[in-house]
């Protein structure tokens, strides 16, 4: 997949990631289907089985995946490329600020499950519903992404991104 990107180096990496996000989504709109009939209709044990099962399909697709032999010599000098990258400020402070900034916002996932459900009282298929919809937005904001604004330098989306919030 990288060598796709490479071969247009001044758009390749944008349209990949847009590529991705579109897939993800689409992804993501079955399988929140999917939840949605598996959450309502069967038991919680029932539910997280098939998904174990599911799990196995997507290791059978994973080892089918092949991208040709990796010379071992080509391996080594990729992770010292890796390094020296890290080793510049404007790398490594980056991947120091998305660091610090998960690190230090907590995540609630499974505290608002619980508290959705049980507190407020919203069905399981109502919350797999939710994340349908979440997916949807990103299929279809990577769509506009992709088709609209992929020229346009990322200071300006960010900017008028905050005017429209």
């Amino acid at each position: 997949m990288i060598k796709v990107c490479k071969v247009d180096p001044r758009n390749g990496s944008s349209d990949f990631q847009t590529y991705i996000s579109i897939v993800c989504g689409l992804g993501g709109i079955v399988g929140s289907i999917t939840a949605i009939f598996l959450t309502e209709a069967l038991t919680p044990y029932t539910t997280f089985s098939f998904y174990a099962f599911l799990n196995l399909g997507l290791l059978f697709f994973a080892y089918f995946l092949n991208e040709g032999q990796i010379e071992k010599q080509n391996v080594y000098r990729n992770i010292r490329k890796v390094v020296s990258h890290f080793k510049q400020p404007v790398v490594y402070r980056v991947v120091l600020f998305l660091f610090v900034a998960r690190a230090l916002v907590p995540t609630y996932g499974d505290i608002m499950y619980y508290f959705i459900i049980n507190e407020v009282g919203f069905s399981k298929g109502f919350i797999a519903a939710l994340t349908l919809a979440a997916y949807i937005a990103l299929f279809i904001g990577s769509s506009f992404y992709n088709c609209f604004f992929k020229h346009i330098n990322y200071p300006k989306l960010i900017f008028f991104g905050q005017i429209m919030m």
